[in-house]
């Protein structure tokens, strides 16, 4: 009768043992996948003396838009460029047209991205990421914010710059009221997370001078109207110099991103947050990224290694392959 328990007994261990090796496979490969979740705090002895912006960070343009898809509805406010709005929901042309990213902004960050391009629409009785339609929501669950209070407090020295533009009312651009209302929820939503603005004409914030307070986020917004004293956390969009190509052709968007970077290394926009915008203008961003981030891997590697830029901006961010060339820029810079 007890030989009827050997093989129960046999299968169970085996089961334990290999379950085991499973755990350990996904967790070894979730580690690969975040290796530069943290890469700030393991960074901080090259990065504690260096002002934000000589602090080389990866960027995702329109950040949110992983979740554009054939139900997302149409963002009203926003225009084409003939001045004409958009009508329905997307076709698949639309879909690789205006979805910039592959990942969600938690991912994006676990991937090492530091800096968030977000479009922001009032819609439906929420507050939406958009570009061209609808895509994250800001609040609740899953959304922009709570992905981002959840990043932070599982990795509590990493520092992210968030740019929120192209604001949104349903049909008309955000009066400055609006604009107001939405950034009191922002406040509340990333309570004792936004880093106060430096008055003008402060030199630049070093990492120690970041890390020695709470906030973790520097929250700018760029839209038309005077900054109000009492908006303590808005860093003036002034303080970031950022151009948009709308280049076509990937060999003619280089050699233009190549005349910025030369004109920054003669001084031109010191003090500044510096944004390269290594995005080529398409009807394919994520599928047109890559060859775009592999001539960008070949410029960190030679021309602008050295080079003072302190955001590059792209599309499909997780898939850039940029993270190992920027930790070896701040390394090497010391």
């Amino acid at each position: 009768m007890r030989r009827t328990f050997v093989l129960p007994v046999f299968v169970l261990v085996v089961v334990f043992v290999l379950s085991g090796i499973v755990t350990r496979g996904n967790a070894q490969a979730q580690d690969v996948m975040n290796g530069y979740a943290g890469w700030m705090s393991q960074q901080k002895e090259f990065l504690k003396d260096k002002p934000l912006n000589e602090v080389t960070l990866l960027g995702s343009h329109d950040a949110a838009t992983s979740g554009i898809n054939k139900k997302s509805k149409v963002c009203i406010g926003y225009k084409l460029h003939d001045d004409k709005h958009l009508k329905s929901h997307p076709s698949s042309k639309d879909i690789r047209k205006f979805k910039c990213q592959s990942a969600s902004i938690k991912d994006q960050l676990l991937s090492g991205v530091r800096y968030l391009d977000l479009r922001v629409a009032y819609q439906d009785g929420k507050y939406w990421s958009h570009h061209g339609f609808l895509s994250t929501h800001f609040t609740g669950h899953n959304g922009i914010f709570p992905q981002i209070r959840d990043f932070l407090s599982n990795y509590p020295d990493e520092i992210l710059i968030l740019n929120m533009s192209h604001f949104f009312y349903d049909d008309h651009a955000m009066t400055f009221n609006e604009i107001m209302m939405f950034y009191d929820i922002v406040i509340n939503e990333l309570p004792g997370l936004l880093i106060k603005a430096p008055p003008v004409g402060k030199p630049a914030m070093t990492m120690n001078d970041i890390w020695s307070q709470n906030g973790r986020i520097v929250l700018i917004m760029s839209f038309d109207f005077p900054v109000p004293n009492e908006a303590e956390f808005i860093w003036d969009h002034k303080l970031l110099n950022a151009h948009w190509w709308k280049q076509k052709n990937l060999d003619k968007l280089m050699d233009q991103l190549d005349s910025q970077v030369v004109e920054w290394k003669k001084g031109k926009d010191n003090g500044k947050l510096k944004e390269l915008q290594a995005i080529k203008s398409s009807n394919n961003k994520i599928g047109d990224a890559d060859a775009t981030s592999r001539r960008v891997k070949d410029k960190l590697a030679s021309d602008w290694k050295d080079a003072p830029i302190s955001i590059i901006m792209v599309n499909d961010s997780v898939n850039s392959e940029l993270m190992p060339l920027l930790v070896e820029k701040i390394r090497k810079s010391r």
